[in-house]
């Protein structure tokens, strides 16, 4: 099982895999996610044993195919609840931001999809961005 903060440290991957910046480097963890040099590289050799990508030794972490599907996921997760918050329940947007990220690490896929046909099956969330497909 992937933790939260292994979530969010492959969001930053797939990030800056989408800049064109193929690695991150456990320094770049540190700092983002304000966490010692060695409890970050902990993580991206663990993400690396759990198919998410690849930790190369003295260079960084390169998300692969594994990481990015599971990204992608989890951006759907959220911009379909942050579209269910606001559009079915009102709740202001920066609230239905903050909730939908709270969320999208616990909601079921198949919650998530009945969310998804209540709201319309919205192309596009609330901010605008594109909902990706299924994966």
């Amino acid at each position: 099982m992937i933790t939260r903060v292994e979530s969010e440290i492959l969001l930053f991957a797939y990030e800056k895999y989408l800049s064109e910046e193929p690695l991150i480097t456990p320094g770049e963890v540190a700092e983002v996610r304000k966490i010692s040099r060695p409890a970050a590289q902990a993580h991206l050799k663990r993400l690396s044993s759990r198919g998410m990508g690849r930790y190369f030794r003295n260079k960084g972490f390169a998300i692969g195919e594994g990481g990015r599907a599971y990204c992608r996921r989890l951006i759907r997760k959220h911009r379909i609840l942050e579209t269910y918050l606001c559009r079915v329940l009102g709740l202001p947007l920066e609230k239905a931001c903050e909730e939908a990220h709270n969320l999208q690490y616990h909601a079921s896929e198949e919650l998530v999809e009945r969310l998804c046909e209540v709201s319309g099956n919205p192309s596009r969330c609330p901010h605008g961005l594109e909902i990706p497909g299924r994966v």
